[in-house]
């Protein structure tokens, strides 16, 4: 298995995860890769895309993984030869099975570019005991939320808010996060959202997925 870390930046912001991953399908085709595909009437590439990103967001740590055994060095070559730079790889892993990121991501670090004048206001959301938040679905266009028990940590520098949410099985749009910040009277730029890490739970304990891979595989290569 090969685990591949990118970004996705730019125009990519605005492609849907299921238009990413045909993307990605063609990209890896492009490498001319071995990577396996599923058996049946109607095969397809066996690559999983992991936790999926809230359109209009950016990253500079997703990842995906893929049924394939190679050389890290060269598949992370490869794909960014092929790939487009608004997705460049910056990290690969080798491992003998799927460490399985879709299942296991259960939080994520996300950077919010804002203007925040009160900035004991912001961090001191972590420990209200209810944050209520405007969280409208398909189902109902008028939804709310409390988000306060999916909140990790929240940090607010000169130019940005870093803030910690629930991701994975539950999740918490950071949208719809950086939405009630301007309720609040704080500076958004919308265009500004990016997640920069992910975590996965070990022994109770918050893990940087890069920190989790590096243990899991055996192989990695960065650049």
């Amino acid at each position: 298995m090969i685990t591949l870390k990118y970004c996705k930046k730019d125009a990519m912001r605005y492609v849907s995860h299921i238009d990413g991953m045909r993307n990605q399908m063609r990209a890896m085709r492009r490498t001319g890769l071995d990577v396996k595909f599923s058996q049946g009437f109607n095969p397809h590439m066996l690559l999983n895309m992991g936790v999926t990103l809230p359109l209009g967001c950016g990253s500079t740590a997703e990842y995906m993984t893929m049924d394939l055994d190679c050389d890290p060095k060269v598949a992370l070559e490869l794909y960014n030869l092929k790939s487009a730079p608004t997705l460049a790889a910056s990290a690969c892993w080798l491992s003998d099975r799927s460490p399985n990121l879709a299942g296991n991501v259960v939080a994520a670090d996300y950077r919010i570019r804002a203007y925040c004048p009160d900035k004991a206001m912001v961090e001191g959301i972590v420990d209200l005991p209810s944050f209520v938040i405007d969280y409208p679905s398909k189902k109902d266009p008028h939804g709310v939320k409390d988000i306060a028990p999916l909140i990790n940590a929240i940090r607010v520098d000169d130019d940005y808010i870093t803030v910690g949410l629930a991701a994975g099985n539950t999740t918490v749009k950071p949208d719809l996060f950086a939405k009630a910040l301007v309720k609040m009277g704080v500076k958004v730029d919308m265009n500004d959202v990016v997640r920069i890490r992910q975590y996965v739970r070990q022994n109770g304990v918050l893990t940087d997925a890069d920190e989790y891979l590096d243990a899991f595989c055996k192989e990695s290569y960065r650049v």
